[in-house]
């Protein structure tokens, strides 16, 4: 194989790398800086289908209850019946349900506890152990989120390019995050991840070529289309989210 060949053939496997990474993300907007992503402030908690909620009685404890929100988004309480909770906040739901036992009850004090989220969990996928979702309890980075994905193999992972895909509203957007510093043990910018955040971890190094040219150029390239612009140094910039990765 010339040079050229050679050359041409590289270009064109970063440029389906790429796109497996990013036309999947349909963002118009470019990519967010790692230091403004990591520091946005998490959405405040709304109740979801799926959550389990206790609601928790000061003077009347015979009618604690600990309850998933069913998939209407209702709950099905003593004596007040369906009551809809999806959408509200703790606050609000509890304001409602003082609001709805006031007839019922001469005290109607209560308390809703939010003990398990259904969506609070981030995705994990590439040069990881274990990919998949993982259940955030607490808030996660990004390199604690790999880390409960079975860890990454340092032969294969790049993990100076992590990639965060993260989901606003109707917006979609990412960066990308180097966790180089975190694992020599360096101080550093912590990188805190949101629920329902996207963690890719790329490949340093495409070790079957064949299995690579498959997988990416001949199944994803038909119907993903190409989204992205060879540079001159023989990188790719993606118009999905406007991060660069080059080889």
């Amino acid at each position: 194989m010339n040079l050229d060949r050679s050359v041409y053939i590289r270009r064109l496997l970063v440029m389906a790398l790429a796109v497996a990474l990013f036309a999947v993300a349909g963002c118009a907007k470019p990519a967010r800086q790692s230091v403004e992503m990591g520091a946005e402030p998490v959405d405040p908690v709304l109740i979801n289908a799926g959550d389990v909620l206790e609601i928790r009685f000061a003077y009347a404890t015979q009618f604690n209850e600990s309850q998933a929100v069913r998939f209407d988004g209702k709950l099905d309480l003593p004596m007040v019946g369906e009551v809809q909770a999806e959408g509200k906040s703790l606050a609000a739901l509890r304001k409602e349900l003082q609001e709805a036992y006031s007839g019922q009850l001469n005290y109607p004090e209560l308390t809703v506890i939010m003990r398990s989220q259904a969506n609070s969990q981030v995705y994990v996928g590439g040069e990881v152990r274990s990919p998949g979702l993982i259940r955030v309890r607490n808030r996660m980075t990004a390199l604690e989120a790999v880390m409960r994905a079975g860890g990454f193999d340092p032969k294969t992972a790049a993990m100076s390019s992590i990639i965060v895909v993260r989901h606003k509203g109707d917006e979609r957007y990412g960066c990308k995050v180097d966790l180089t510093a975190d694992l020599d043990g360096k101080a550093g910018k912590v990188f805190w991840l949101q629920p329902g955040d996207i963690i890719w971890v790329p490949r340093t190094v495409i070790t079957q070529v064949n299995d690579f040219v498959d997988q990416y150029i001949n199944k994803m390239i038909p119907k993903t289309g190409l989204q992205g612009a060879i540079t001159e140094t023989g990188g790719v910039t993606s118009r999905a989210i406007g991060v660069q990765t080059n080889f």
